[in-house]
């Protein structure tokens, strides 16, 4: 006779009593596995798909939110009778399919086993309860035991039931799986790069955050001797005055050629202090790309593939063409539009709405981000850019601190006294998506056509910010209201942020996002 063996399941409470097992049913005997290695329980399919050289023990494989779980059946190995499921899957041929049919509780259940990264599926007949070890009392295995048994118990109300090894169930070939795939490793380790998502006409494109140096809201078009062609006007951004482009005949594709009065854009800087914009339809989402999810096209595709990286396909199978920022600066025709930009005479500029630049005060550059107070961090952008949007009013916000930007996907209804609107599954895990603007105590938002989600990182956990609108991305630098002093306020709730330059600069209320969250 051996005593309860030395492979029973590591106790992790300091009293074995503590160790919580699920109870399963197996051909008429009871079985319990420790709960810590029990990830779920999934219903039993009526077919398996058969595994190459398949062990006995084996009866195939299932889908499992798109990974294949291994499944074994232990009844051959502990002398049991075959589950219906299986039995009913060697007569299939037999038996005429009207009387073949059998109940979703008739199959079985899988419970899904894992230790050390390893994962295999255990067709049962039944779950049976949840026990504590405390409840039972032990009993020793004989010598000859099967070496998948490492343990027996007495049960007042079920009876006998013997302890699997869950070390013995990944021990058959075939058996276990690695519980995230090589895949899954090799993409976590691969660098996400965010890009904003733009469509014009019928065509999606991306381009990396990194490459752009704003967004141009709809504006109207200056006339301009160049305009025909491919180009389509002049625009003025941030002191400087450029051509707007038609996007997609500068781009090899396909251009209807109408000539707006009026075009929102994203504009490109190239060397010398030039830029150009193109113009764009709708800016979709802000989404972050894996560098190895870029893939060619042929070059039959556009008359101008060697200003693209390639072709990003999403989930939902729509096609991204992915520009390269660094062709298009070194592109000729781009470089002679863009020789045309210029900047406009500077104006005497004087103190706007009594506030003044945290890093004029300071008499530091205003471009050094590194300056100003710690209870800043926050609100500074690293790379001087903000993103403008609408919740109840203009705010900005570091463009760093957003990590995606998604549209809503659904019809929102109330919000709790929280702020509370929907939980929205993002990445595989739950996302609880807040009103901005009630968040901000502004009232309640407004979500139309318009409306996007900013989701944000916390504590390790997604978040969702619901804002009316997302106006622009622009270059800026923090202001703060002056004191009696005249030196800039250092309180985070008394900065505004100066977007553009010149006579298009505008102040707009600043915050950091992270704090709007519960």
């Amino acid at each position: 006779m051996q005593n309860v063996g030395d492979d029973q399941p590591k106790i992790t409470g300091e009293d074995p009593a503590d160790l919580l097992v699920g109870v399963v049913d197996i051909g008429g005997m009871l079985f319990a596995i420790p709960i810590e290695h029990v990830r779920e329980v999934i219903p039993a399919p009526s077919a398996f798909q058969r595994l190459p050289s398949q062990h006995p023990d084996l009866v195939g494989g299932v889908l499992l939110r798109g990974k294949a779980i291994p499944v074994q059946a232990l009844h051959r190995r502990l002398g049991l009778e075959a589950p219906t499921c299986l039995q009913a899957a060697t007569e299939r041929e037999a038996v005429d399919t009207t009387e073949a049919g059998t109940g979703s509780t008739d199959n079985g259940v899988i419970v899904v086993v894992r230790a050390n990264g390893r994962v295999t599926g255990l067709l049962v007949d039944a779950v049976r309860c949840l026990l504590q070890l405390g409840d039972t009392w032990a009993q020793n295995l004989p010598a000859d035991q099967d070496s998948l048994i490492c343990g027996g118990y007495i049960c007042d109300t079920h009876g006998h039931f013997s302890m699997l090894s869950v070390s013995e169930l990944l021990n058959v070939p075939l058996a276990p799986s690695d519980e995230v795939s090589e895949t899954a490793r090799r993409r976590a380790s691969v660098r996400r790069i965010a890009h904003i998502r733009f469509r014009v006409g019928t065509l999606n494109f991306l381009i990396a955050m990194k490459d752009i140096a704003s967004t141009v809201p709809t504006c109207v078009l200056k006339p301009w001797p160049v305009s025909g062609g491919s180009c389509m006007g002049l625009i003025t951004r941030h002191g400087m005055e450029m051509p707007m482009l038609d996007t997609l005949a500068n781009l090899g594709f396909a251009s209807s050629g109408a000539r707006p009065t009026e075009a929102a854009g994203i504009i490109i800087e190239y060397p010398d202090d030039k830029a150009l914009a193109f113009n764009v339809d709708q800016v979709l989402s802000v989404v972050n790309i894996e560098e190895d999810a870029i893939y060619g096209f042929p070059p039959s595709v556009t008359t101008r593939w060697s200003l693209f990286d390639g072709v990003h396909i999403d989930a939902a199978g729509n096609q991204c063409f992915v520009i390269n920022v660094a062709a298009c600066r070194e592109d000729a025709d781009l470089l002679k539009f863009a020789a045309a930009s210029h900047r406009k005479k500077p104006e005497p500029q004087s103190r706007l709405g009594g506030v003044v630049s945290i890093a004029a005060v300071e008499g530091a550059d205003p471009k050094d981000q590194g300056c100003g107070p710690a209870s800043l961090a926050g609100l500074r952008s690293q790379s001087n850019r903000y993103l403008t949007v609408c919740a109840a009013g203009d705010f900005a916000v570091p463009i760093e601190a957003v990590s995606e930007i998604m549209r809503v996907p659904v019809e929102f209804g109330p919000s709790d006294f929280d702020g509370h609107l929907v939980n929205l599954s993002y990445r595989d895990r739950l996302m609880p998506v807040y009103d901005c603007a009630q968040r901000r105590g502004s009232g309640i938002g407004q979500f139309g056509s318009e409306a996007g989600i900013l989701i944000l990182s916390k504590d390790g956990h997604h978040f969702g910010l619901a804002v009316e609108a997302m106006k622009s991305i622009d270059t800026g630098r923090l202001k703060g209201y002056r004191g009696a002093d005249g030196r800039a306020s250092e309180q985070p709730s008394e900065q505004l942020v100066e977007l553009g330059l010149g006579k298009a600069a505008r102040l707009v209320p600043i915050a950091d996002p992270s704090e709007l969250l519960p």
